[in-house]
């Protein structure tokens, strides 16, 4: 629920220029510097089921993704305002 970190490690003989992070066919966004990662808001998505997945390239663009991993977003709903006031009577001692 809400902000998750999603996290890659990549390497490369050369040397890794940057790791684009996937939600299916979306680029959420990437990371230039290791260690990889992206702060994904899950606020901005229903709840369910979403794929994610991370694409490394190298400087001469050579690429690579990552395997597929599934994850359930469930952002919990927030109950609705409550305006009503609390009723409250004295029981003890009984008037006069």
């Amino acid at each position: 629920t809400g902000t998750t970190s999603i996290t890659a490690d990549a390497s490369d003989n050369v040397g890794v220029s940057k790791v684009e992070f996937y939600q299916g066919a979306t680029k959420l966004g990437e990371d230039t510097t290791a260690p990889y990662s992206y702060s994904w808001n899950t606020t901005s998505v229903s709840n369910g089921a979403y794929s994610l997945t991370a694409k490394a390239y190298d400087a001469a663009a050579n690429n690579a993704t990552s395997a597929v991993v599934s994850v359930t977003v469930s952002n919990a709903v927030e109950p609705p305002a409550d305006t009503t006031k609390p009723t409250v009577s004295i029981t003890a001692p009984a008037s006069s």
